[in-house]
């Protein structure tokens, strides 16, 4: 599937594949995540066993839905040679 519009002469526009939207959503996904559990890294003797336990459960909530993402191809990256 291309995204873009309809190529016109004279155009520098072009279309490109939409699994770069893909990547670049996935990306801002773990970059937050990451952004979150930074402060959570520095502080965790202050939070003690609960706030670790929270972490947690939102590490495992978002590693379960790469895996899906992963598991139905929703982010199935194709190169040149496979067409």
């Amino acid at each position: 599937m291309n995204v873009g519009l309809n190529s016109v002469y004279g155009q520098t526009r072009s279309t490109f594949q939409i699994h770069f939207f893909l990547v670049a959503l996935l990306f801002l996904v773990f970059d937050l995540e990451v952004l979150l559990l930074y402060p959570l890294a520095v502080t965790l003797y202050k939070v003690s066993f609960f706030g670790f336990f929270v972490a947690l459960i939102f590490f495992i909530v978002l590693t379960i839905g790469f895996i899906l993402e992963i598991g139905t191809g929703a982010i199935k990256v194709t190169t040149i040679f496979n067409k």
